[in-house]
């Protein structure tokens, strides 16, 4: 622990007048060595003290602590919230994910030093960190920085507080884990079926035949669903959201989300009995007592037994369960929009036409999830470069061609 000592020194010379300083005393880990260091200010005693223990009493790093002693800029923590605050265009839902971030991400580990303090080493010593501490993904962590660049660019542009943006071109910590996702084989998606409540089949029918996610699904609608059509289809205009604690309809989660998803034959009449005969404003989902679908609620009472028991090695009995009857796999619900797009690549079907379907906004997200799934496309491309190269070849002038010598200047 440090500590503030209050002293009265005489100076030097007859006309010299007593003054009180304030000496902050501390142990250094690092050299081993009982450390001082004079002020002439008690307030700014005080906060060297504070800096210091936060610093973990590092002599090293006493001239980074006196930095943000003499600063005059505002903690990076009122910045943010500042920059939060008068943020337009975005949903309170987003402002208090912004805060939520701040709060348990970036505050703990940089809030409290002045802005103008903060440089590139700051935020590299951050990134890696977070990435030590593995409590967030590669992409969250990314988005976090994301947060804290955007405020370090409205300090810079709008508030004058700082000369440049320390965050601006910093490499992300980058994953070498694959991106994780389970998908299922036909086979296994049946033997799960079969663990679960005639009236919950439809559901899971339809997350893997249409790759919607859950917030989509539960927020369908009689009217959203067309059996009639030629070809089946449903339109995604809204999803179950979350805010503080309540359950609201709002718009999908991006723009390319708001999509037509057609359907096989065979899901028609899956549905039709919770279509026919009901108004279009009805939920088409509804959860055993009535009302939309929580996620919660279903994982708890339908799809953890399901994976249970379709993954169990005996029976209730203890007789063996063969293996053709049971699967390895431990999914969860979202792994079924996962293995819906699994299912359409191994038919052939193309990347763009997964990443409408899914509602990807960009079709970077879709190469980068299931890019791997489809090694033949590889192929296909170096094929397609060798025919345009070999056309090119063909068109080049021969020997025996009157525009051989031909030059254009």
């Amino acid at each position: 622990m440090a500590s503030v000592e209050t002293r009265v020194e005489r100076g030097r010379g007859a006309n010299a007048v007593p003054k009180t300083v304030y000496r902050v005393v501390w142990y250094d880990p690092h050299s081993h060595t009982k450390e001082r260091m004079k002020f002439d200010d008690e307030d700014k005693a005080g906060r060297f003290k504070d800096l210091l223990e936060r610093c973990g009493h590092r002599l090293d790093r006493a001239a980074e602590v006196m930095a943000n002693i003499d600063s005059q800029a505002p903690a990076l923590s009122d910045v943010i919230e500042r920059h939060i605050s008068e943020l337009t265009g975005v949903k309170d839902a987003t402002r208090d994910q912004y805060r939520r971030d701040a709060k348990l991400h970036i505050n703990p580990h940089l809030g409290n030093k002045p802005i103008d303090v903060v440089d590139r080493s700051d935020i590299k010593r951050w990134l890696n960190k977070l990435d030590e501490d593995g409590d967030l993904a590669t992409k969250s962590i990314a988005n976090v920085h994301g947060l804290l660049s955007a405020v370090f660019k409205t300090a810079m542009l709008e508030y004058k507080l700082v000369r440049e943006n320390p965050c601006a071109g910093i490499r992300l910590p980058s994953s070498s884990l694959p991106f994780e996702a389970t998908f299922l084989t036909y086979g296994e998606f049946n033997i799960l079926l079969n663990h679960v409540p005639e009236r919950v089949k439809p559901v899971l029918h339809t997350f893997a035949r249409t790759g919607l996610r859950w917030g989509e699904l539960a927020a369908l609608e009689v009217g959203d669903v067309d059996l009639l059509s030629p070809t089946p289809y449903l339109r995604v205009t809204k999803a179950v959201k979350r805010y503080r604690g309540k359950f609201y309809i709002g718009p999908p989660k991006t723009p390319r989300s708001v999509r037509t998803i057609s359907f096989p034959e065979s899901l028609v009449a899956i549905l039709a009995p919770l279509v026919v005969g009901r108004g279009p404003s009805e939920i088409l989902f509804t959860a055993a007592k009535g009302g939309r679908l929580r996620h919660s609620n279903f994982s708890r009472m339908y799809w953890k037994p399901a994976i249970k028991a379709a993954t169990a090695l005996h029976t209730k009995g203890g007789v063996p369960i063969p293996s053709r009857m049971r699967i390895t796999k431990m999914p969860r619900i979202h792994d079924l929009r996962h293995t819906h797009a699994s299912w359409m690549i191994a038919e052939g079907v193309d990347l763009m036409t997964v990443q409408r379907r899914l509602g990807h906004e960009s079709i970077t997200t879709t190469v980068d999830r299931y890019g791997h799934m489809v090694p033949d496309q590889l192929v296909k491309a170096a094929l397609a470069a060798e025919k345009s190269f070999l056309a090119e070849l063909a068109a080049l002038p021969t020997a025996d061609d009157p525009m051989e010598n031909f030059v254009i200047y």
